[in-house]
């Protein structure tokens, strides 16, 4: 089972025995919310996710949630993002996060990236942000960036990207 728990709730997911399973043979469970679009990458990326400045993203088969995961390249400048609408409440803790993995067999360092558009269209760029290595090895690894909500001039809009540290 991988499991991740938080004071505000739990996820948890599990392979199914039976891969025949019309739901897939993965199943995941929690009391989190989730407002990103596509999380897990079973549809195609292209609608829910974008790539910017030489990035790519694509769609294969080795996911850790299900039966498909993101491939990203990202190269100098470049990332992925996602846009958010959702009314996120004042002064309220949040985390993004995902599982990622080196598969080049050589450790690669990502960051994470948050930037907060509020109501009035002023934005906190970055809103948070944080380095992370993920281990030559190919092991999934979870990666999380919590954040803060501003107590006053609420949030309406994030984006949440992954970005290259480095240049390479």
């Amino acid at each position: 089972y991988l499991a991740y728990v938080v004071p505000s709730g739990f996820t948890i997911g599990a392979r199914l025995e039976n891969p025949g399973d019309p739901d897939t043979p993965y199943f995941t469970l929690g009391t989190m919310p989730n407002v990103v679009v596509n999380p897990s990458f079973e549809s195609p990326p292209g609608t829910s996710w974008g790539a910017r400045n030489g990035a790519t993203i694509t769609t294969v088969d080795n996911g850790i949630f299900g039966d498909k995961a993101a491939e990203i390249t990202i190269g100098p400048g470049g990332d992925i993002r996602q846009f958010m609408a959702f009314d996120f409440p004042l002064g309220t803790d949040f985390t993004m996060a995902t599982w990622a993995r080196s598969t080049n067999g050589q450790e690669q360092q990502i960051l994470l990236y948050v930037i907060g558009q509020q109501s009035d269209g002023s934005e906190y760029d970055p809103l948070t942000k944080s380095n992370y290595t993920l281990p030559a090895d190919g092991s999934w690894v979870y990666v999380a960036l919590p954040f803060h909500t501003p107590a006053k001039g609420r949030i309406t809009t994030l984006q949440c990207m992954i970005r290259a540290i480095t240049n390479d």
